[in-house]
């Protein structure tokens, strides 16, 4: 059956109402002059809107109320951008700097705070200071069984250029204060306390260093190893010393990959299995 050839200049009307014209053979839209527009129905009901304006201000984000609601982000920005939240302003005083992570400060002091988020409109997450911030309450890293080595930390989200969240990574408080007031011309990674109380976050009680220099300024810290093998004990003052003269001890109980690393990687495993509580190899490693 032959296909029905219509003339120029036909009108033909789909299903949904559009029209089109045909015009140089080709069907062109046919635009409806505006003083001949439909206003037309209201998609949203206002029982919804209120649902939506309600979430909005307690802070939930726009991925929460698209899912609960079953609506995009354009329709929810189009009837809450009124609710809007315009922070003030950031003041940082003398003894604060901003730290390497993007909206982020920390004092000499040692206080953590940051700038406030679309989900600080109702306060839920921490009031905003005379600062314009919001105040970090900080966490601990450590065993807890020894709170008295237990070091403070906050968590930081980490960003990309357009604002979207990446990752959170946690970052101890001495950490912050070291990398931002404290000079390290020497490019060392580690960080020791002077008075050795890891809650004393001051920057002039913050010195950079090297990890040996670390351990040495820890020396006080007692120990007790015991071999949960043979039952045998030891106690002192040096945990590096005591891996000197018995890393033959614990070596047999390493792997092929690792045996070969020497004492000074085995004093440093068992200081870290002293800071968690646990052992290293059936050597159980106590304060």
């Amino acid at each position: 059956m032959p296909r029905k050839v219509y003339p120029e200049g036909t009108i033909r009307t789909s299903t949904q109402g559009a029209k089109f014209i045909k015009v140089n053979g080709k069907w062109e839209y046919l635009k409806v002059p505006k003083d001949q527009w439909k206003p037309q129905p209201k998609q949203v009901s206002d029982e919804k809107i209120e649902e939506m304006r309600r979430l909005f201000q307690e802070g939930k984000s726009y991925t929460y109320i698209s899912k609960i609601l079953k609506c995009n982000k354009s329709t929810i920005v189009k009837y809450c951008k009124d609710l809007r939240v315009e922070y003030p302003p950031v003041k940082i005083p003398e003894n604060m700097k901003e730290t390497s992570y993007s909206g982020y400060y920390i004092t000499k002091e040692g206080n953590a705070y940051r700038e406030p988020g679309k989900m600080d409109r109702n306060g839920q997450y921490g009031e905003i200071n005379e600062y314009g911030l919001i105040y970090l309450k900080p966490g601990y890293k450590g065993n807890p069984k020894y709170p008295e080595h237990l070091y403070e930390c906050v968590n930081i989200s980490i960003k990309d250029d357009d604002g979207k969240f990446v990752k959170q990574i946690s970052k101890t408080i001495h950490q912050l204060v070291a990398e931002t007031f404290v000079p390290n011309p020497e490019g060392h990674i580690e960080i020791d306390h002077k008075d050795r109380n890891p809650k004393n976050n001051h920057y002039t009680n913050l010195v950079w260093c090297t990890h040996g220099d670390n351990m040495k300024n820890k020396e006080f810290e007692t120990y007790k190893i015991t071999d949960m093998v043979s039952g045998e004990t030891w106690e002192g003052r040096n945990l590096m010393e005591w891996a000197r003269n018995y890393h033959h001890l614990v070596e047999p109980r390493m792997k092929k990959n690792t045996k070969n690393k020497g004492w000074n990687y085995i004093g440093k495993q068992l200081s870290v299995c002293r800071h968690k509580g646990q052992t290293f190899h059936k050597f159980k490693v106590e304060y």
